[in-house]
């Protein structure tokens, strides 16, 4: 025997298979996550093996997007330490046009460990590389309102 279904049963069954589909996406996310947990801990564990004090560093360069450029700036003088400059020459991966437009539009900023770190890399695959800016500043300072006293 054949069973056949109302409008309002295949909604049903449509809703239902929505949101068991729903479901099984994150569970399917968790699972990627976590191989690629794995992975990562692998890569650290063989390059511990070799280099202890940049293991974690190297092991990230191996899972870096092709075509990405790190561009380092630094300090102007050795007593200024709230001006930084760009490096003196262009790194050999950025074009004249990256270069050019780089420094006419970004000014390097200091943060409390250094000066900015910028990234160019294709973040929305249109081709064209894009500009990423990487400044640490520090820890939130704990304000008076929220301080403790041990007294």
């Amino acid at each position: 025997m054949t069973r056949s279904f109302t409008g309002r049963s295949r909604r049903a069954l449509s809703v239902t298979a929505l949101a068991l589909a729903g479901l099984a996406a994150p569970l399917h996310a968790a699972d990627r996550a976590a191989a690629d947990a794995a992975v990562l801990l692998k890569a650290i564990q063989d390059h511990a093996a070799t280099d202890k004090e940049f293991a974690l560093e190297n092991a990230l360069r191996a899972f870096e997007a092709p075509g990405v450029v790190q561009i380092d700036t630094k300090r102007k003088g050795e007593s200024d330490d709230q001006q930084c400059v760009w490096p003196a020459r262009k790194p050999a991966a950025v074009t004249d046009d990256e270069w050019q437009a780089l420094r006419r539009s970004v000014e390097p900023q200091p943060g409390e460990m250094g000066c900015s770190t910028y990234l160019l890399m294709d973040m929305d695959e249109d081709g064209r590389r894009d500009l990423l800016q990487r400044t640490y500043v520090g820890a939130p300072a704990c304000s008076p309102s929220t301080a403790h006293s041990s007294g």
